[in-house]
């Protein structure tokens, strides 16, 4: 029995005469924590050479008469060919001391390998090394956000390794990081850890963020032991300077994390409105009226360095809130008309009354509200802005129409 502390990626390699044989690069049973799923026990293998046509299995046997087996569903894993079982029913400690055998049958050849779930008994005090691992929490990002130094905690203190996953929204895998051991300084139960730079040189040392993406960091904390295992295809599992071949078993906890690298701050622009004087009239009625809509022109100043076809939706806001969105758009040299559709809900929310009707008439949009402004003029600032790529500000000015 085996228990180690630092474990290398494995890695496809082919023997000499051999390289098309079917073989197995790991097999794996495995005690899995997880928030949303709870704890429970799973097994995998990964094959070469790859594909996805395999049929792959997993069985567990208690005695001669009570064998039970799971089909293993194929896996792509950052190009690496696994089957893994998923959830498998029971307490993940009923397993502890069970025969398991995996099972790969490609189109001509059938490999298997098998072994004891282990106990472990040091000195002849026997225990099960299946647990349940704790959970990876208070998450939190820092620093360069393409290249974010991340922090989390863990209090188990049996855990040998953590290693760090990003995923895509997709959640497929990206990158990975090397393990980070328990017993290092840097990690340990408050762990810091800072994503690498990509480098063309060695693709897989790190990673470069992309601004306005979503991701999700992986957080596994692992504790892995090691059992033998006979039978075929056994040529690329790992010896540790031995005579026998290594499958393993993995206690870990999975903990996901939500990251959004922040995107750039837009580009000021100068925008001009027209009209840009809202008149008010004050009524006696209440009822209010039909009204189809008008528009409000917006003349952006697009800035230096952006097209018009990189410039996605454009909104009117006051404050934070989104009063109109653009309904057409014309380009003239390196100006941008748009025209903000406004009806009586729109005028409503700008000037903060009770809007009747409205329609333009010269250079003014006249109101008819029940109510008159705050003060005879004023003005407030509205927000022009697709949201990432420029910003602009402009006024609109409020009058009574004391006729």
């Amino acid at each position: 029995m085996k228990r180690i502390c630092s474990i290398t990626l494995l890695a496809f390699f082919f023997l000499a005469g051999n390289c098309f044989a079917l073989n197995f690069i790991s097999v794996e049973v495995i005690s899995e924590n997880r928030q949303a799923d709870g704890w429970y026990f799973g097994a995998n293998l990964v094959a070469s050479p790859p594909s996805s046509s395999y049929t792959a299995s997993v069985s567990f046997e208690s005695g001669t008469s009570n064998t039970s087996t799971y089909p293993l569903t194929y896996i792509d894993w950052l190009s690496l060919a696994v089957y893994d079982a998923g959830k498998l029913s029971g307490d993940p400690t009923s397993y502890d001391g069970k025969q398991v055998t995996w099972t790969l049958s490609g189109v001509s050849e059938t490999i298997s390998a098998t072994g004891m779930v282990p106990i472990i008994c040091p000195a002849g005090a026997c225990f099960n090394p299946i647990r349940r691992v704790a959970l990876s929490t208070d998450f939190a990002a820092t620093g360069d956000p393409l290249h974010p130094t991340i922090s989390w905690h863990n209090p188990d203190a049996q855990i040998q390794y953590y290693r760090v996953r990003l995923l895509d929204s997709s959640n497929r895998l990206l990158w990975q990081s090397a393990n980070l051991p328990y017993n290092d300084p840097q990690y340990g139960e408050n762990p810091t850890y800072t994503i690498p730079a990509y480098d063309p040189a060695n693709p897989a040392k790190g990673y470069d963020l992309q601004p306005g993406v979503e991701y999700t960091f992986r957080i596994e904390a692992r504790e892995q032991w090691w059992f033998p295992v006979t039978g075929t295809g056994l040529d690329l599992l790992p010896t540790f300077g031995t005579s026998y071949r290594y499958a393993d078993l993995m206690n870990r906890s999975t903990s996901f994390f939500p990251y959004t690298v922040p995107g750039p701050e837009p580009e000021p622009a100068l925008v001009d409105l027209h009209p840009d004087l809202f008149e008010v009239k004050v009524g006696r009625t209440k009822k209010a009226h039909y009204q189809e809509r008008i528009f409000l022109s917006a003349f952006i100043g697009v800035p230096e360095g952006l097209n018009e076809s990189d410039i996605s939706t454009i909104t009117l806001s006051l404050g934070a809130t989104t009063i109109a969105t653009e309904a057409s758009r014309k380009v003239f040299g390196n100006v941008l008309h748009v025209h903000f559709p406004l009806d009586i809900n729109g005028v409503s929310a700008i000037l903060g009354l009770t809007v009747r009707k409205i329609c333009v008439h010269q250079d003014k949009i006249k109101v008819k509200a029940t109510t008159a402004p705050i003060v005879p003029i004023e003005l407030i600032e509205l927000t022009i802005s697709d949201g990432s790529t420029f910003v602009g500000s402009s006024v609109v000015r409020i009058m009574i129409d004391n006729e």
